[in-house]
């Protein structure tokens, strides 16, 4: 203030402060004038946790973090976790902190969860898993169960990088859509009335990552096995003269996959086409997400943007307009291939095999 003098009532109000503060302020103040800093903050709270007792919280939990997953076992709680805790604090002459702090540095520090108890799982993996947990005298039953574990979806994955690099083979996933309503309507009244159920079906290169909607409704054919290998024939026709070796990935699904029907239909593609070798793998039960799913997942996001669809010709050109590397084709009943000519051509015995053993 350099020796000024101002009203007491004057400069609190100004500077909007209390007259507790001012008073504070004025008696600490050094001969210069200056009021002196805030100190807050600088003293150690006697309740803080030691520096070294934290690392070792950390140090304990880096043990049992799971790197690929970011998930530790469904057996396992932060209660169960700060009581192995506190064991190794007893072996190592440690403190153990409060659970309370060991939770907040879980939490805090590592991006950490526990699984949910699993539920429904495959009766395969099980049985590996389970072998795997046994005893063995050595290694070499072991490295056969690795092997026997390779899962479909591996091989698919093998398959696709071998046909990569070859030209004449090709690797394909095909599934059925779920049924599509026409029409479809906002008001309620349209759920409980009898639709047109319009059918897709996905036929998808992993090769070249492209592949093809084959769409019909129920008024030209119905969704079983014929329709699908007609879908197989008609995208077969399509490919070049150089394709000579298909390779098939499904589902288990008995009506349109695994069944005799489809096995006649290949007989036809292979005899009638210029393929000279089919290979149709299936897909184990629990583990049959693929690639058709995904580009059905960008029909499913699309199909909001789409409010009314009044006729099956509609549901077309929804899907599209779903992405741009979309594929379809309207199906006719020219385009349905009958079954008996496919056995006229066909004549395979298909109920036992080459030794005469019946085929279960």
């Amino acid at each position: 203030m350099k020796g000024n003098r101002f009203c007491k009532e004057f400069l609190p109000k100004t500077l909007d402060i209390s007259n507790m503060r001012f008073n504070r302020v004025a008696t600490m103040k050094s001969e210069s004038g200056i009021s002196p800093r805030d100190k807050h903050g600088q003293s150690t709270p006697k309740n803080k946790i030691p520096e070294h007792q934290i690392q070792f919280v950390e140090k304990h939990i880096d043990r049992i973090y799971c790197l690929q997953k970011k998930f530790l076992p469904e057996s396992l709680n932060i209660s169960i976790i700060y009581n192995l805790y506190r064991i190794v604090c007893e072996e190592q002459n440690e403190t153990p902190v409060k659970e309370w702090a060991y939770c907040h540095i879980f939490n805090a520090q590592f991006n950490l969860g526990f699984h949910s108890p699993s539920s429904d799982t495959c009766r395969k993996c099980d049985k590996f898993n389970n072998l795997l947990c046994g005893r063995y005298p050595n290694s070499e039953e072991k490295k056969e169960i690795e092997r026997k574990k390779i899962t479909p979806l591996q091989q698919k994955k093998v398959d696709t990088e071998r046909a990569s690099t070859r030209m004449d083979t090709i690797v394909i996933v095909y599934i059925l859509q779920k049924m599509l309503p026409t029409p479809r309507l906002s008001t309620n009244k349209v759920y409980y009335l009898r639709q047109l159920w319009t059918y897709n079906c996905r036929i998808h290169n992993l090769v070249t990552d492209k592949g093809h909607m084959f769409m019909w409704d129920e008024s030209t054919a119905k969704r079983g096995s014929w329709e699908v290998g007609s879908c197989l024939v008609k995208y077969i026709n399509s490919l070049d003269d150089e394709i000579k070796h298909v390779i098939a990935y499904t589902d288990c699904c008995a009506g349109q996959n695994l069944n005799v029907n489809i096995v006649k239909f290949w007989l036809y593609i292979v005899e009638g086409t210029n393929i000279e070798m089919m290979h149709h793998k299936f897909l184990d039960p629990g583990h049959t997400f693929n690639e058709c799913d995904q580009d059905f997942g960008f029909i499913e996001k699309h199909k909001h943007n789409e409010m009314h669809v009044y006729v099956p010709d509609h549901w077309v050109d929804v899907v599209s307009r779903a992405s741009k590397k979309f594929q379809v084709t309207r199906m006719c009943r020219n385009d349905c291939v009958s079954i008996s000519n496919i056995c006229k051509c066909t004549k395979a015995n298909l109920k036992t095999n080459r030794e005469g053993d019946k085929v279960e």
